[in-house]
This record gives C-alpha cells, structure tokens and sequence, in this order.
C-alpha cells in the first residue's frame, strides 16, 4: 500500500495519459478528497458534456479508482470500473475509462436518461394487499 503523497506522481502521470488519449484539452487539478473518515487523491475530468470525479485511494493502481459520473448537472452516480490486474498499471486507467464510457454510448443524454429511470432509492413502505376475499372476511 502507497502513501498519498507517494500515488500522487502516479496519479498525475495516468492522467496525462489518459488526457492524451481521450484529447482533453484541460489541465486537471489533483486536490484531497476526505470521505467517510479516509483521504483520497480526487480530479475532476470533463468529457465531451461528462464530468467524471475519480477518487484515488492509497492502494492505487492495484486498486480501481472510484468513479463518480454526472451529465448535464444532474445529481451524480458511482459506476464500477472493469479493473484487470493482467492489463500493466499504466493502461488500466484508461481502459477502464474507455469501457464506462463507450457502455454508455458516450452522450451525456442517454445518461441523464439512464439516471430518470433509476428506482427511487427512498425505502418503501411494506404493504401487504389483501385479496377481497380477505377484505369480506376479515374486514381489512
């Protein structure tokens, strides 16, 4: 396991890659992230109307980042990476990228789509219907 301090550099250069290959043209800006009493490395990448938010734990590259996906200012949602140990430390960045993306047909639409058509996430009362058989019998 790495230190922030020690994946930084790491970082840094499998986004440069990743910039080179996705031809963003933005510098992006590493900054700390503190969730749920750990530390992350975090940047925020915009692709063609994407805003991607990676959060780099200390055990990257073994360990994927995590991925938070928004499209056109909607409310965001963690998508899971495809993270092959058999792929050098170097390329799973971007292919992992390369897989979320083109799943999603690479148009922040048919994301915003996909987010509408999510089940609400509020817990749901647990009613029982009664058959009218029931209903006549037992009053209910």
């Amino acid at each position: 396991m790495h230190k922030l301090s020690t994946i930084s550099n790491i970082v840094e250069k499998d986004l440069l890659n990743v910039q080179r290959y996705f031809d963003i043209n933005q510098s992006s800006q590493l900054f700390t992230k503190h969730l749920e009493g750990r530390e992350f490395i975090a940047v925020c990448l915009h692709v063609n109307g994407w805003e991607l938010l990676l959060l780099f734990s200390e055990s990257y590259p073994t360990i994927p980042p995590i991925l938070l996906v928004t499209g056109t200012g909607k409310n965001g949602e963690q998508l899971p990476l495809n993270w092959s140990l058999t792929i050098p430390a170097e390329q799973r960045l971007i292919n992992a990228l390369n897989m979320v993306i083109n799943s999603y047909s690479y148009s922040p639409k048919l994301y915003d789509n996909y987010l509408q058509n999510l089940p609400s996430r509020q817990p749901q009362p647990n009613y029982r219907s009664y058959s009218f058989l029931e209903w006549v019998i037992f009053g209910r």
